[in-house]
């Protein structure tokens, strides 16, 4: 077989099939391959919650939990952290507040810490605002659902 024969086209997969390659594309870094995923999902009318929490979130948890089990290294989780931060930054523009105010960026680590094993689309939370004074950055924390 030819490297283009094994190639695969994002978008001939279904839904279900899609989110899945980009579970491995998250695993083995592939920046590019998520960005064009997660466009391939909003032009299908997928919410943008709905990428983040089924699709990249539902990637890096298997990140996660292959590091924990000693599977995967630093280099490797750094490289699908870079992946997400791609899709991130797609999402991103359509992620906001209620009140239209300033984005706020939050953790998974945050989502799990509180019990909950995602956000589902549009679903209203309440939240408390912690500012890292060091990174100089502010997430939420303490998510509770509505």
């Amino acid at each position: 077989m030819t490297d283009q024969e094994d190639e695969i086209i994002l978008s001939e997969l279904d839904d279900e099939e899609l989110v899945q390659q980009m579970f491995d594309d998250l695993y083995d870094g592939l920046k590019e391959e998520i960005e064009e995923a997660v466009h391939i999902l909003l032009e299908r009318k997928w919410e943008p919650y709905r990428v983040l929490t089924e699709a990249l979130v539902g990637g890096m948890t298997i990140v996660g939990q292959d590091f924990r089990d000693g599977i995967l290294f630093v280099p490797e989780v750094l490289l699908a952290a870079n992946a997400m931060k791609g899709g991130m930054s797609i999402l991103k523009p359509s992620i906001v507040p209620d009140e239209g105010g300033k984005d706020v960026f939050v953790h998974i680590s945050a989502v799990e810490r509180s019990g909950l094993k995602g956000l589902a689309d549009d679903q209203p939370i309440e939240y408390e605002l912690y500012h890292d004074e060091r990174r100089n950055k502010t997430s939420a924390v303490d998510l509770k659902l509505l």
